[in-house]
């Protein structure tokens, strides 16, 4: 990982999903930031500008929409909602609050992570679709070297 890595904080009281999340990032090169309280994400918020926030919807009640506007006025950036069930008022509320995308269930969708990358900044974006291809290079090298080695064996 390099200093113009893409940067994300993950808001979320649970460490588990926080650190499946952070894995997903990592795996495209994000350098990944993380935080239990509101508190501690506004600090991080304002030191390390993020391009990516990811809230938990249960971390972030009772009052979700407070903290999804200070966040929005405290810095520009791609705001991502998730949890694993969403209700309809949740939607209303957090996307009246300027969330930008609401996300369920997100340890399963890695690639719809990587797509929000691809909508923000530029140098984020040619940043994490260089790291995406070498992963892929490398997966597919790695697939080759099995089939070759199969195929020597038999």
């Amino acid at each position: 990982m390099t200093n113009n890595a893409a940067k994300a904080l993950i808001i979320d009281y649970n460490h588990i999903t926080r650190y499946n999340l952070k894995s997903s990032l990592w795996k495209i090169g994000c350098k990944v930031y993380e935080s239990e309280t509101e508190s501690e994400a506004v600090t991080t918020i304002v030191t390390q500008n993020p391009g990516l926030v990811l809230l938990s919807l249960e971390s972030g009640r009772p009052n979700v929409v407070e903290i999804i506007r200070k966040i929005k006025e405290l810095h520009d950036c791609l705001l991502i909602v998730y949890s694993d069930t969403v209700t309809k008022d949740d939607l209303v509320e957090c996307y009246s609050a300027s969330a930008d995308e609401i996300l369920v269930n997100p340890c399963s969708q890695v690639e719809r992570l990587f797509k929000y990358f691809s909508s923000s900044v530029p140098e984020v974006r040619r940043f994490c679709i260089s790291q995406y291809r070498q992963l892929v290079y490398k997966e597919a090298k790695r697939k080759n070297a099995l089939l070759y080695r199969q195929a020597v064996s038999i």
